[in-house]
C-alpha cells in the first residue's frame, strides 16, 4: 500500500477543492442533531483492553464483525490477534471496545477501534488509529444500528483523555464506505473537522460481471488475446489445473506451498520472504488457518504438470473479499503465471456471486490494475477530538510535515539507488 503523503484535505461531507492545504467545514451543525448525538453516545462505555484481555472477549467480537457497518477481516480477533502476538516491528495497539453495559457481554459490544497509545498518553495531541504492513484496511469495527452513537462515544472519550488532545488518525478509510458516510454524519452533528491524507485509489473486482465484460473494461481486445496465447504456452508445459482450498487442512497445505514458492522468488533472494523471520512464518499460518476455521480464508494453486506455479491467499467472505498475497514461480515468468493465476481467481470470485473483492494492492499496481477496471477510494482520516481547537490544529499540522519528511527521505532514496521515485 502507498505510505506517500498527499496534500489534500476536506471537511466532513465535503470534498476536497483543489488548490492548497486547508480545513473544510460546514456550517455550525443545528442544536438538535448535536444535543441527539451526545445523549445517544453517553449512555455508552469505551473499555481499553491489552492484548491479553482483547482476546478473551473473541466471541462478541466476532458477533460484532458479523453486525458491522463493513466487514473488516484485518480488524477482526483472528487476524489482528495474530499480528499483535507474532510479529514485533510495530508498536502495539490496544483495543477501544465501546459497549452498551445494560446489555450482556456478547451483544452488548457495539463498537471496535484499535488504536496506538503514545507514550504519555494522556497529554497526547494525536491518537493513532492502527496500523500494519500486513493490514490492507483501517475500517473500524461499527454496529451497523448504533454507528452514530457508537462514533461520538469513541470520539469523546478521546477529548476526555487530555484538554490537549487533538484527535485520531484513522488509517485506511474506505472512502466511499458506509462507516466513512457515518463519521462525516457525526462530524458534521458535534462540529468535528476531518482531514484526509495519503488519499489514493487501487483496484478492486466488482460482482455482477462477467469475466469477459470485466476484461472488456479494463483493456483493449488484443490484449486478451494476447493473455489467452500465453495460457496456451503455458499449457504446453504441462497440464494447467487450478484448484481452491476452503477446508482447514486444504488451507494449511497450500499455505506450506506458497511459503516455498516465495521463498524460491526475489523476495527470497532479498531475505524478506515469510519463511526469512520465523515469527512472520509463524504469522502466517497462524492467521490463514484460524481464518479457514471460520470460513474466511482460501488458497487458490496453479500448478503447472503437477508442481505449484502460483499461489493466492483470499481473506474474507462473500460480502468483502480480499486479494491478500500472491506468489509466482518466477522460472514461468515468460509465460505471466501471476497473471494467469489472477484471471483464474477472478472468475471464480465473479462466478461465486462475491460482492466485492479488494486487491490490497498499491496505486497503479503494473499487473492488477490493467485487469480490474473498477478502483477503490482509500485514505488516512484524521478526525478532531472535539473540533476546532489548536490542539487539532498542531497535530494535523504535525501529521503534514511527518508525511513530507517520510516522502523526501523515500525520494532520496530512490534516488541515491539510481531509481525513478
Amino acid at each position: 500500500m502507498s505510505r506517500s503523503a498527499f496534500p489534500a484535505t476536506a471537511s466532513a461531507g465535503v470534498l476536497p477543492p483543489a488548490g492548497p492545504r486547508s480545513l473544510f467545514r460546514l456550517a455550525p451543525p443545528p442544536l438538535r442533531e448535536a444535543a441527539a448525538a451526545s445523549a445517544a453516545s453517553a449512555a455508552l462505555a469505551v473499555d481499553i483492553c491489552g492484548l491479553m484481555q482483547a482476546g478473551d472477549h473473541a466471541p462478541a467480537w466476532r458477533d460484532l464483525a458479523l453486525r458491522s457497518l463493513e466487514r473488516n477481516v484485518f480488524y477482526e480477533p483472528d487476524f489482528a490477534l495474530a499480528v499483535t502476538r507474532h510479529m514485533r516491528d510495530f508498536a502495539r495497539p490496544v483495543f477501544a471496545m465501546v459497549r452498551d453495559p445494560r446489555k450482556p457481554a456478547e451483544s452488548g459490544l457495539l463498537g471496535l477501534f484499535p488504536v496506538v497509545m503514545p507514550k504519555g498518553a494522556l497529554g497526547t495531541l494525536e491518537l493513532f488509529g492502527w496500523r500494519h504492513e500486513q493490514l490492507a484496511l483501517g475500517t473500524p469495527l461499527v454496529d451497523r444500528d448504533h454507528a452514530p452513537a457508537v462514533i461520538a462515544a469513541f470520539l469523546d472519550w478521546i477529548a476526555r483523555q487530555s484538554s490537549r488532545a487533538g484527535g485520531v488518525l484513522l488509517p485506511f478509510i474506505t472512502e466511499d464506505g458506509p462507516t466513512a458516510a457515518a463519521i462525516r454524519s457525526v462530524a458534521e452533528a458535534t462540529g468535528r473537522g476531518i482531514r484526509r491524507f495519503g488519499e489514493h485509489q487501487r483496484a478492486v473486482l466488482r460482482g455482477g460481471a462477467t469475466l469477459d465484460e470485466t476484461l472488456g473494461r479494463s483493456m483493449p481486445g488484443k490484449k486478451v488475446k494476447e493473455l489467452r496465447r500465453l495460457r496456451r504456452r503455458l499449457e504446453e508445459r504441462g497440464a494447467v489445473e487450478v484448484v481452491r482450498h476452503a477446508d482447514p487442512r486444504g488451507v494449511r497445505d497450500a499455505t506450506e506451498l506458497f511459503l516455498a514458492l516465495e521463498a524460491k522468488g526475489w523476495k527470497g533472494r532479498n531475505g524478506t520472504a515469510f519463511l526469512d523471520n520465523a515469527n512472520a512464518a509463524t504469522f502466517l499460518r497462524t492467521v490463514t488457518r484460524s481464518l479457514a476455521q471460520q470460513g474466511e480464508c482460501s488458497v487458490d494453486v496453479m500448478s503447472v504438470g503437477g508442481t505449484a506455479a502460483g499461489v493466492g491467499i483470499i481473506l474474507g467472505d462473500a460480502t468483502r473479499s480480499f486479494y491478500w498475497k500472491t506468489t509466482f514461480d518466477e522460472e514461468l515468468s515468460t509465460y505471466s503465471p501471476g497473471v494467469q493465476l489472477t484471471l483464474e481467481m477472478s472468475s471464480r470470485q465473479l462466478e461465486g456471486g462475491v460482492t466485492e473483492t479488494d486487491s490490497c494492492a498499491i496505486a497503479d499496481h503494473p499487473m492488477i490494475d490493467r485487469l480490474w477496471p473498477d478502483r477503490l477510494a482509500v485514505a488516512d482520516w484524521f478526525v478532531e477530538a472535539r473540533g476546532a481547537s489548536a490542539s487539532a490544529a498542531f497535530a494535523a499540522a504535525g501529521e503534514s510535515a511527518r508525511r513530507s519528511i517520510r516522502s523526501t527521505a523515500k525520494n532520496l532514496y530512490h534516488l541515491a539507488k539510481g531509481r525513478k521515485p
